[in-house]
């Protein structure tokens, strides 16, 4: 589900130490440096979005590719690291030959524009053209798994408390949907970490958000084909 945006909506001695045990230490210190320059330095992602969710994010672990991963407790919800890099690459390989076979997105699928009950329906893009196509910055991005999820009233869906227009439900067939229940199975927070559950049914959206900077990616043409997840399947 697509959060609303701010923007008009991861015992030896020294001499003695044990290979693995300085492997460790080179991996964690590695992963260190990786937490606190990957994300806040100018090259990373700055897409204004309102934050849907104040979750503590701390990488715990990284994808071969380089993103980086926060786990559960619950270990059972721990996610597939090379799933994660698949997700990202199809993302990536989609939105790169879509835009080379048109590389501006129109005014009127990037406008900023919402419908009478405050829902985004333009694409509200940062921009409109990608003649380069895009390319992932998988240092700034990490994924979550929040601890707090549950399952949906039909038993389908895994979902987390979120803060978004209950609006986004009823559109989906919800037609009771309140504040309260309204919630989400991914959303974006501080820019550049995907809040999600663990089987990404949604992942690629709110990926798409951050890369492309455009809030409503289903608004546009080379973006909204480009997101589903073809491994998730509610049988």
């Amino acid at each position: 589900m697509k959060s609303e945006a701010k923007r008009l909506s991861t015992s030896s001695t020294k001499t003695k130490m044990g290979t693995k045990a300085l492997l460790s230490i080179i991996s964690a210190a590695s992963l260190y440096f990786y937490v606190s320059c990957g994300r806040d330095n100018d090259q990373c992602y700055n897409g204004n979005y309102m934050n849907t969710t104040s979750y503590s994010v701390e990488a715990d672990s990284q994808t071969p590719k380089g993103i980086g991963l926060d786990n559960p407790n619950n270990l059972g919800y721990a996610l597939d690291a090379n799933e994660v890099d698949w997700q990202v690459d199809e993302l990536e390989k989609c939105l790169n030959e879509n835009f080379a076979a048109d590389p501006s997105i129109s005014d009127e699928e990037a406008s900023h524009e919402y419908d009478e009950n405050g829902v985004a329906r333009g694409g509200w893009c940062l921009e409109k053209d990608f003649p380069e196509g895009i390319s992932i910055r998988r240092e700034c991005i990490t994924v979550k798994v929040p601890d707090d999820l549950y399952t949906s009233m039909d038993g389908k869906r895994l979902l987390f408390e979120c803060d978004v227009n209950p609006q986004l439900c009823k559109d989906k067939g919800f037609e009771d949907a309140t504040e309260e229940t309204c919630n989400c199975r991914a959303t974006v927070q501080d820019d550049n970490y995907v809040i999600t559950e663990p089987r990404l049914e949604v992942f690629r959206v709110e990926l798409a958000r951050i890369v492309t900077g455009c809030n409503n990616p289903y608004a546009v043409t080379q973006i909204k084909n480009c997101l589903d997840n073809p491994h998730f399947s509610l049988e």
